[in-house]
C-alpha cells in the first residue's frame, strides 16, 4: 500500500459515513483526489462552526441531519468568505463541495430515501463554479506560452540564491526540468509522474508507458502517453547524465539524491514542492502541477478530437473533458 492510500485510510477513519460512502463509490477518483475532497469538506465544516460562533465538532460526528439543516445562506456566506480571502484553492474547494453534495443528492439510504433532501445550495455552487471556469479559461489561455517559458527557466534560467542552492540546482537541474517538461508535454498527474520507472520511458518512440487508474471501474489499465520534442530533448540529456543511457531497470525515473548516490522515489509532495520553488523564483506562484496539466489539456483539445482524449488525458468524455471543451468552443 502506497503513502497516499495510507493517508486516505487515516482520513476515512475520522470521516462521517456519507463521506466514506462517497470515497468508496467514486472508483474513478485517485486516492490523492479523495484526500483533497475530504480535507476541503472538513475545511467547510470548520468554517461553518466558526461562522456560527459555536465549538467545533469532530468531523466523524457530522450527520446527514446536520447537512440537511444547512441553508442556502450558509453556502452563499461560505463562497463569499472564500472569495474575500482570495484563496488560491477557492475553485477546488467549490468544486469539491458541489461534487459531494451532488453525490448525496442522488444516493439513497437503506430506507430508499435520498440522503440529501434539497438542492438549493448546489445551485449556488454551480453558479460559482461556472463563473470560475470562465475565468479559468481566460487565465489558462494567458498561461500557455508562459508555461513553455517556465520549462526553459527550470532548464537553464534559474539563479541560485546561495552556494548550497547552487550545488542543489547543478545536481538536480535536469531532473527538475524533465519533470516540468514531461507534465507540460503530456498532462500527466503528479501521482502518475512519481511512479514512473526507467523502463517506462521510450525515447525512440516519444512515449511513457504505465498503469493508469480506470475511471470506468475498479483497477487500472495500461496506457502509452506521447510527448513532444521539447520534453524529449531534456529527457535525453537527463537520461544520458543520470542513468548513462540505461533505461531497462525498475529504478524510479525521478528520485531524491544523496551526497554520492541516487536516493528514493520522489513523493508527490516533494514533486509539488519542486515546482513551487521554481514557480516562486519565476515570479509566478500560480504555476502549479495542476495549472501546467490544465494548460496542456486545453492545448490538446484545440487540435485533437475529444474522443481521442480519454487515454492521453486520463479523463472521461462525459466528465472533465466536457467541462474543458465547453470553454474551448468545442461542445459535446
Amino acid at each position: 500500500m502506497d503513502e497516499d492510500q495510507i493517508a486516505l485510510g487515516k482520513l476515512l477513519n475520522c470521516s462521517p459515513e456519507f463521506i466514506k460512502r462517497f470515497c468508496y463509490e467514486k472508483l474513478e477518483l485517485a486516492p490523492t483526489s479523495k484526500i483533497s475532497y475530504i480535507k476541503d469538506f472538513e475545511y467547510f465544516i470548520n468554517w461553518l462552526f466558526e461562522f456560527r460562533n459555536k465549538p467545533r465538532k469532530e468531523l466523524s460526528l457530522i450527520s446527514m441531519s446536520f447537512i440537511n439543516n444547512l441553508s442556502k445562506d450558509d453556502i452563499e456566506q461560505y463562497v463569499q468568505f472564500l472569495r474575500d480571502k482570495g484563496m488560491k484553492s477557492m475553485k477546488r474547494k467549490v468544486y469539491s463541495l458541489r461534487s459531494i453534495f451532488s453525490f448525496l443528492l442522488f444516493t439513497k439510504d437503506e430506507a430508499g430515501d435520498y440522503l440529501l433532501k434539497h438542492n438549493e445550495f448546489i445551485k449556488v455552487l454551480r453558479v460559482e463554479q461556472e463563473r470560475n471556469q470562465i475565468t479559468r479559461k481566460h487565465e489558462i489561455d494567458e498561461t500557455r506560452e508562459e508555461i513553455m517559458c517556465f520549462v526553459e527557466f527550470v532548464y537553464q534560467g534559474y539563479i541560485p540564491v546561495n552556494s548550497y542552492d547552487e550545488i542543489f540546482y547543478k545536481s538536480n537541474r535536469l531532473r527538475d526540468a524533465s519533470i516540468v517538461a514531461l507534465i507540460a508535454d503530456t498532462g500527466l498527474r503528479l501521482s502518475e509522474i512519481r511512479f514512473l520507472n526507467c523502463k517506462d520511458l521510450d525515447l525512440s518512440k516519444n512515449h511513457v508507458s504505465f498503469l493508469r487508474r480506470n475511471y470506468r471501474g475498479p483497477g487500472k489499465h495500461f496506457v502509452q502517453i506521447s510527448f513532444g520534442e521539447k520534453a524529449k530533448s531534456i529527457l535525453l540529456e537527463y537520461v544520458r547524465v543520470d542513468f548513462d543511457n540505461d533505461l531497462v531497470s525498475n529504478l524510479p525515473l525521478f528520485f531524491t539524491r544523496g551526497r554520492n548516490s541516487k536516493g528514493s522515489r520522489l513523493t508527490r509532495r516533494a514533486l509539488a514542492l519542486i515546482i513551487e520553488k521554481y514557480a516562486d523564483a519565476f515570479g509566478k506562484s500560480v504555476i502549479t502541477a495542476n495549472r501546467i496539466r490544465q494548460t496542456f489539456i486545453l492545448d490538446y483539445l484545440d487540435s485533437n478530437n475529444i474522443s481521442t482524449g480519454e487515454m492521453q488525458l486520463g479523463l472521461s468524455i462525459t466528465d472533465m473533458i466536457g467541462v474543458y471543451s465547453k470553454y474551448n468552443d468545442f461542445g459535446i
